[in-house]
């Protein structure tokens, strides 16, 4: 629940221009702010220690956001982009003031189809630059459609990783 509402609170602001204002909710009143304007297909954003964030767009642009101002991050793995398909979550780990790991999932075309993958990097102290980027899983078989790739990445308490990730667009896989 924690990550829901600043989610729908960023998707909000999004995709209509809306001056601050406050709205009522089950949990109390909700401030809703716009914070960033300008985006294409969002998919997944997290928060970064000292106020930043990341977002994810479906094209393939990951985006650190700080005092108001947005800039492209580099070094991004190569995303397979056709119909569902694309940059989809990030995840910040707890221990990223000590590790600056980010892990991103993502649509990666291979030989044979398309995959859902995960992937890892360091983001370099001024946000601009994800280093050693590597791939820790991709999903199989591939999948020759460009649909229902999922999906989403969180940290157990204990500390370990868990990713959902669609059919592909094959039912019996499901």
């Amino acid at each position: 629940m924690p990550r829901l509402v600043p989610m729908i609170l960023v998707l909000l602001c999004s995709v209509a221009p809306l001056s601050a204002q406050t709205l009522d909710s089950a949990a109390g009143p909700v401030r809703v702010e716009k914070v960033l304007g300008g985006l294409g297909t969002p998919w997944g954003f997290d928060f970064l220690p000292g106020g930043g964030f990341l977002v994810t767009e479906r094209d393939g642009r990951l985006l650190h956001v700080a005092n108001g101002a947005a800039q492209e991050v580099s070094g991004v793995p190569r995303v397979a982009t056709a119909g569902q398909g694309g940059l989809l979550d990030v995840m910040v780990p707890r221990d990223f003031a000590q590790s600056r790991e980010v892990f991103l999932t993502f649509a990666r075309r291979d030989r044979g189809g398309t995959h859902t993958a995960l992937a890892s990097g360091r983001l370099s102290d001024d946000g601009r630059r994800l280093t050693g980027t590597r791939i820790l899983f991709q999903a199989g078989p591939p999948a020759s459609g460009g649909r229902h790739f999922g999906s989403r990445v969180v940290e157990a308490p204990d500390g370990k990783h868990f990713i959902t990730i669609g059919e592909r667009g094959d039912r019996p896989s499901a």
